[in-house]
């Protein structure tokens, strides 16, 4: 494996992190959403892994908070699998308010937000 080459994105993902609650991160296929993201996450869970695929979409159905226990920030990695876990994500930052930043990074969102507390950017090739 290659080592990691620092992009633009990077410093962008860290500013936007800063200043929100959560921040989705957007673009096509294979252009290094997760791999950014993962520069900077302490945590992560993987939504499309196949061994535990079925069991966190049954649970962000059933208590999705627990997948979003974690050390901070924590991205939640193709989380379009089970939608319930951005309403979740949405609330606790409404919560926790401007003085104690959740740092959720979530990415691969297809719908756009626009609820003020979250901010998106896109990742290009």
């Amino acid at each position: 494996m290659n080592a990691y080459k620092s992009r633009v994105y990077d410093a962008i993902l860290v500013e936007k992190l800063s200043a929100h609650g959560a921040v989705l991160i957007r673009g096509a296929k294979w252009c290094g959403k997760t791999t950014t993201a993962k520069q900077i996450a302490k945590s992560i869970v993987y939504m499309d892994e196949p061994q535990s695929r079925d069991s966190n979409i049954l649970m962000a159905k059933v208590n999705p908070y627990i997948l979003l226990k974690g050390e901070a920030p924590r991205l939640v990695d193709e989380w379009q699998f089970a939608p319930t876990l951005w309403d979740a994500v949405r609330f606790m930052v409404d919560q926790k308010g401007d003085n104690e930043n959740s740092q959720y990074a979530c990415h691969v969102f297809c719908r756009g937000c626009g609820d003020g507390r979250s901010c998106n950017f896109r990742v290009r090739h």
